[in-house]
């Protein structure tokens, strides 16, 4: 089941890997991949500190992160960066599902249904990068609703 699972979900959470996310990165002004990485992953969290970013993707090394964060916030605000990563995620899964995609809206229904259900059982405790997208959500954007089901399952 768990297999068959990230078959089926791992498109969805490899979207931020998408060459689209070069282009918006590039699109910024940020300079080199691992600056558009980290901002639009660490968006959530606010204009947030090297060390704070380390803590949160926790597999990073420091000194990595350390050559993006925090001058990637004068390139872009976290705000910014967060409407960078829905778009992302909306060019990439357009580009790969077909912007006309079949049962979209009742995809959207079922994960939004799932994500109520899902957040009032389970508490965010010990896992910061969802629940710092919790509190900055503005997926209003059907195909984010997508991703975000996809990363909360994880």
């Amino acid at each position: 089941m768990s297999r068959e699972m990230w078959v089926r979900f791992e498109i969805y959470h490899d979207v931020v890997y998408a060459p689209e996310a070069s282009l918006v990165a590039k699109e910024l002004g940020c300079r080199g991949g691992w600056m558009g990485y980290f901002g639009t992953r660490s968006a959530p969290l606010g204009a947030a500190s090297p060390e704070v970013v380390t803590a949160a993707l926790f597999n990073f090394h420091p000194q990595m992160v350390a050559k993006a964060v925090p001058q990637v916030w004068s390139v872009a605000s976290p705000e910014r960066f967060l409407q960078a990563r829905l778009e992302i995620v909306d060019a990439a899964l357009r580009r790969m599902l077909g912007a006309d995609v079949a049962g979209l809206e009742e995809m959207v229904t079922a994960c939004r249904v799932r994500r109520r259900r899902r957040s009032s059982r389970r508490p965010r405790t010990g896992r910061c990068q969802p629940g710092a997208s919790a509190a900055a959500r503005a997926a209003s954007r059907a195909l984010a609703v997508l991703l975000d089901a996809a990363r909360i399952a994880w």
